[in-house]
This record gives structure tokens, sequence and C-alpha cells, in this order.
């Protein structure tokens, strides 16, 4: 009842899982073998950052996951409030300031209509090609170092994510 700590010994023989019982190889307790207490904080430390980083690796895809979905619904949000505010400026042209031009006289309020009507159209047609346009891929890049090689222009940069020519100034993946 009172023993003390040292009458206890250091290797506590254990059964191995699965033996049934009896015929169970001994095999000694890890606290037999226990490492130096500078190499357990070592060990402790690699789990504790391999966690951090993980987490950190975790919140980073949540955010680009969570950002690309709010891209997906803020995109046609923000064409939408594009198109309101151009029709909202025609608007205001051809209600309020259209019927106070009467010093040009209705020649000039043809004239201006005319160019204010080419622009309205042509911004619109623009801003449409640009919205449903597809900004491309690069080319490939054994295409392109080929030329290089041949005309001695500076050797093109390859992207890591989809191995083609990777544009001056840009991140196209």
């Amino acid at each position: 009842v009172g023993a003390s700590a040292d009458s206890y010994p250091v290797a506590v023989p254990c059964i191995m899982a699965g033996g049934g019982g009896g015929g169970g190889k001994a095999k000694t307790s890890p606290r037999e073998h226990a490492a130096p207490r500078g190499n357990v904080m070592v060990v402790a430390l690699r789990r504790a950052m391999r966690d951090m980083v993980r987490l950190v690796d975790f919140w980073i895809d949540f955010g680009g996951r969570f950002f690309h979905i709010i891209m997906k619904i803020l995109g046609p949000c923000l064409i939408c409030l594009a198109l309101s505010l151009i029709g909202f400026v025609t608007y205001t042209y051809f209600v309020y300031a259209l019927p106070n031009m009467k010093a040009i006289g209705l020649h000039g309020q043809c004239v201006v209509t005319s160019i204010g009507f080419f622009l309205v159209t042509n911004a619109l047609y623009n801003y449409g090609k640009s919205i449903c346009s597809d900004a491309g891929t690069p080319p490939e890049w054994k295409e392109v170092i080929d030329l290089a090689v041949e005309s001695d222009a500076p050797k093109p940069r390859q992207c890591t994510k989809c191995t083609r020519v990777k544009p001056p100034r840009t991140h196209h993946c």
C-alpha cells in the first residue's frame, strides 16, 4: 500500500493485442524507451507546426472558394449596375437636359442627340462585347520557346499550373 516510486520496475511487460491472453509475446512499455526530453519537444513542435500549416491551408482554401462564390454572384450584379447607370444617364438626358436646350434650336438639338445616341449605342455595344468575350488562353510554351530560340528573343516564362506561356505582368491561372 505504501510503496515508493523506486519499488516499481522501469520496464512494464504487457501482452500484445490479438494474442488472446496466454500465448502473447511480452513487450515492454513505451516508458522504458522514453526519448530524451529535447526530442519530445521537437516532435511536439513539428506536429504543432504541421497542424498550424494545415489549418492555415484550410482557411486559405475556404477563403478562395468563398471569394469565387461571391464573385459569381457579384459579377452579374455589377453588370446590372453598369447598365442601370448608362440607362439613368440616357433617361436624364432625354427627359431633363434635351428640353432645356432651346438656345441651340431644333437643328442643334438633333445634332447633339444624334451624337449622344451614337455614343450610348457605341458604349453599350462595346460593353456587351467585353462582357461576352472570352479572355482567351496563352499559347503553348513549347511553340513559343521554339520561336524564341529562332529569333533570339528572351526566353518566356512558363506557368507552373497550366504549363503555358505566362505573359508578362499577368496572373492568368
